[in-house]
């Protein structure tokens, strides 16, 4: 399995707005392996990003904020998504992996802000 994480690199916290995200905290789970990278945008934005994560094979994205349309797009693609976390990257990877990350369909923007 393959998950993303939107990525600030100079506090190690999830980046706050999906379609600005500059890196991603990409995590490949095998079993009890875990092998970590920190990989740039692809020089993509917004909807774009979604193609790239899914050229990826990324199979769970982690983000901040995030606007319903790539919501659902990200949905389209396959990819289960968990929008409107915070804190540290690697710490909400190991909440995910524990099965305590929760959906909350309040943090996607339904405006069309671009966030």
């Amino acid at each position: 399995m393959r998950i993303a994480v939107t990525y600030d690199f100079d506090s190690g916290e999830i980046f706050q707005h999906f379609g600005q995200t500059q890196n991603f905290l990409l995590v490949d789970v095998d079993g009890n392996e875990r092998k970590e990278m920190i990989i740039t945008n692809g020089g993509n934005s917004h909807h774009s990003l979604i193609d790239y994560l899914n050229d990826l094979e990324v199979h769970v994205l982690i983000a901040g904020g995030m606007g319903n349309h790539a919501y659902e797009l990200l949905k389209q693609a396959g990819i289960k998504v968990f929008p409107g976390q915070s804190g540290l990257a690697k710490e909400a990877v190991d909440k995910y992996l524990e099965g305590k990350m929760e959906f909350n369909p309040n943090m996607v923007h339904t405006c069309d802000c671009h966030h």
